[in-house]
């Protein structure tokens, strides 16, 4: 396949009929002998690619943020407003029901490659055991996970090493003492 002309307009207007969402929205196109690719500031939303006579289509892995009513923990608002800072095209979730049926669909959506915000591991789980088990469901799926307040249990940390077992227990050992934490300095705060 050669492709002969491409026109940046014409390749905006249309992603835009796809993804309503990014109306009103500055994107990028930009064009390569074989490919191109829009992006909405450094973020990649699809990827194009002449092979061979097939065209490859690649659309950009999701970014979900994850913020909760907690009683004990930060105001929602406050999540999603940390979440915002670091990931602005990131999709918010909000869960304002214990039984939690927002995460529950959040779980059911994410794909291998997409990430999912947090601000505090506290936000994932109701305690540290269930956190380690979530935590490494969500990694073996190839699910990114991301804690704004702890980045030192980011899965991105362990990605390069892999989970041997000596590193599974390290990271076990840290996602604990960071649900730990978190849980001491939401009860020093709200006085319990």
């Amino acid at each position: 396949m050669r492709v002969e002309y491409i026109d940046k307009d014409r390749v905006v207007e249309s992603f835009k009929e796809c993804h309503p969402e990014y109306e009103g929205k500055a994107l990028t196109v930009n064009i390569y002998e074989r490919s191109y690719s829009i992006k909405a500031g450094k973020r990649l939303l699809l990827s194009v690619q002449a092979m061979g006579d097939d065209v490859v289509y690649k659309e950009a892995n999701h970014i979900y943020g994850y913020c909760q009513i907690c009683r004990r923990g930060r105001p929602i608002k406050s999540q999603i407003e940390a979440v915002k800072a670091e990931y602005p095209s990131a999709v918010i979730i909000k869960e304002t029901k214990a039984n939690r049926p927002e995460w529950d669909k959040l779980l059911r959506k994410v794909k291998p490659g997409d990430t999912i915000v947090f601000d505090t591991i506290f936000e994932m789980s109701r305690d540290a055991d269930e956190s380690v088990n979530i935590y490494f469901d969500l990694y073996e799926k190839g699910i990114r996970l991301v804690f704004l307040r702890e980045h030192y249990i980011d899965t991105s940390v362990y990605a390069d090493v892999g989970f041997n077992d000596p590193i599974r227990r390290l990271a076990k050992k840290q996602i604990c003492i960071a649900y730990e934490q978190t849980e001491k300095s939401c009860n020093l705060a709200h006085g319990a």
